[in-house]
């Protein structure tokens, strides 16, 4: 399995999604069954006022938690459902002024300062994981040397698919 086989797999998935209702329907029924209302938590101190401050917090972040405030949490968490049915995963962004970010999966590259071969992730000397390498698009919308790619500390990147898929071990 290589790169290229893995992101044509991905290409007959998205145009599955998009030209074939039978497969649209059940993506869309999963999604809808696994995210369901979406989170709403509720807090429970034994200080009422500061339960509805807390609560009232939540959803108004949740209302709008991405940085151009198009989408609620519960529409990033049907993007990332959908994303790890048909991309083998999905993820999201955290920045610093408390905003998430869905990004295409296909955005974690190796840094192309780094060899052939290499992993788009950062590894400290114990093996776990620090960085994560993701790349910006170009002015077309692909990756090329016109691309930015910058380090991400891992902690600020919530990943929802398995770290080594074969396209990353074997390039």
């Amino acid at each position: 399995v290589t790169a290229w086989d893995r992101e044509t797999t991905i290409t007959n998935c998205r145009d599955l999604m998009r030209n074939n209702a039978i497969t649209r329907g059940i993506c869309h029924r999963l999604r809808d069954m696994v995210v369901g209302k979406g989170i709403t938590p509720h807090a429970i101190t034994s200080d009422p006022a500061w339960n509805r401050i807390a609560e009232a917090y939540w959803h108004a972040w949740a209302d709008r938690p991405e940085p151009s405030g198009l989408l609620t949490l519960s529409d990033i968490l049907r993007l990332a459902v959908v994303g790890v049915m048909v991309e083998g995963g999905a993820v999201i962004l955290k920045h610093s002024d408390g905003t998430i970010e869905p990004i295409e999966i296909e955005r974690l590259r190796p840094h192309p300062k780094d060899p052939l071969g290499s992993q788009p992730y950062k590894l400290d000397a114990s093996g776990r994981l620090t960085h994560w390498c993701i790349w910006d698009r170009d002015q077309t919308g692909a990756f090329s040397s016109n691309s930015r790619a910058s380090w991400v500390r891992a902690v600020n990147v919530l990943t929802l698919m398995p770290r080594e898929r074969p396209d990353q071990i074997m390039p």
